[in-house]
């Protein structure tokens, strides 16, 4: 996000610019390389249920279902107005813009490229890209100026806030990218961390060896979101989908919308073959123990929207799912002093999985890993 030459080890540090919600610290129980039983899955699967699992699932169904879906970006993109605003005159559309189909005849997914500069240059240079088939979802742009030597005292500080950030970020991606605020979640009124706002600090040390930083630049993270009206912190539901903006005192130095697929309704899914919580739970049980071959300190269960493809191999949609997404962790999440020495004299693995699943029967209900 700076494209400059940089001097004086100088290097780019990210830093939360939001509060955090405080951190629950684990039990100081023994790390233990035995596999989680059977039984023990289900009671951790049981203990991260979100509350509208607990209760009737076909009627969360049929409420997922009629979940608000925005414009998509096939109808609100305009490429020929983007290029006009973020290039201007002398941009150059790359020739292969113009086909959209393989040799094959399947749908072209490379993207096109649209551009001002020189990109193997050290000159001014900015890049627009975007899906040939808008329905795939995909915007990029970046503005990369001259090379050019700086140090720390050349840093300028961002004076924004970060909620001035996040609402030019999303006037930025509505007005230039045609991304529509019905897909943008908007945080409760008591929420701890109501915008997706970081800090982009670059530092270098001086002579004394200690380190000096500046905040230059402000991320926004924005996660595509379906209003579903479930109330509380399940008002919205994720969906695939994701957009981030990097800018500062200036204007938008890089954004990019990724995979913000064009959406409908899945026409097979009916609410009536919805899973009792019975029967996902056994699912995800076995699940994670033909994958796990370790320990499970703790699940995490959230309610998201899945995607499966059209039947149509031209048909570039996805059809919406309704569906949870399984967060599993190996080891607690706040290790101990004491559980941090155990950890290194043992095979257990720290790295997180997520799964995604159904919440109804239906073809392939298991989507995948993350």
């Amino acid at each position: 996000m700076i494209h400059t030459i940089l001097k004086h080890g100088l290097y780019i540090l990210l830093t939360t610019a939001f509060i955090t919600s405080p951190l629950v610290h684990a039990a100081d129980k023994p790390i233990t390389e035995r596999p989680t039983s059977r039984d023990e899955v289900l009671l951790l699967i049981n203990d991260g249920l979100p509350d509208p699992l607990r209760g009737d699932i076909s009627a969360l169904v049929s409420k997922m279902m009629t979940a608000r879906i925005g414009p998509p970006l096939s109808k609100t993109f305009d490429p020929n107005l983007a290029i006009a605003r973020l290039l201007g005159r002398g941009a150059r559309v790359a020739p292969d813009c113009r086909q959209l189909f393989t040799k094959s005849g399947d749908p072209d997914r490379l993207p096109c490229i649209a551009s001002v500069g020189t990109a193997d240059g050290t000159g001014p240079y900015r890049q627009l890209g975007y899906s040939k088939h808008m329905a795939l979802g995909n915007v990029s742009f970046f503005d990369r100026p001259a090379d050019r030597e700086i140090g720390i005292a050349d840093l300028v500080p961002v004076k924004m806030t970060d909620e001035e950030a996040n609402l030019v970020a999303c006037r930025y991606l509505e007005a230039n990218f045609g991304l529509t605020m019905e897909e943008v979640p908007v945080a409760p009124a008591d929420a701890q961390n109501p915008y997706p706002v970081r800090t982009i600090a670059m530092a270098a040390l001086d002579e004394g060896g200690k380190a000096q930083a500046v905040e230059v630049e402000k991320l926004v993270s924005v996660r595509r979101g379906l209003f579903t009206g479930l109330g509380g912190n399940f008002d919205w539901i994720p969906a695939p989908g994701a957009a981030v903006v990097a800018l500062d005192d200036t204007g938008v130095k890089q954004a990019s919308i990724r995979e913000w697929q064009e959406l409908v309704p899945n026409p097979d899914v009916d609410p009536r073959n919805a899973k009792t919580l019975q029967e996902l739970s056994n699912e995800i049980a076995d699940d994670l123990l033909g994958l796990m071959k370790g320990p499970i300190d703790r699940i995490l269960i959230g309610l998201s929207f899945g995607v499966t493809a059209p039947t149509n191999d031209n048909d570039l949609r996805g059809l919406l799912l309704p569906a949870v997404q399984v967060f599993v962790s190996s080891v607690p999440a706040d290790l101990t002093e004491a559980q941090q020495v155990e950890l290194s004299n043992t095979q257990v693995s720290t790295a997180s999985v997520v799964r995604e699943f159904s919440l109804v029967h239906f073809p392939n209900e298991k989507l995948g890993d993350e």
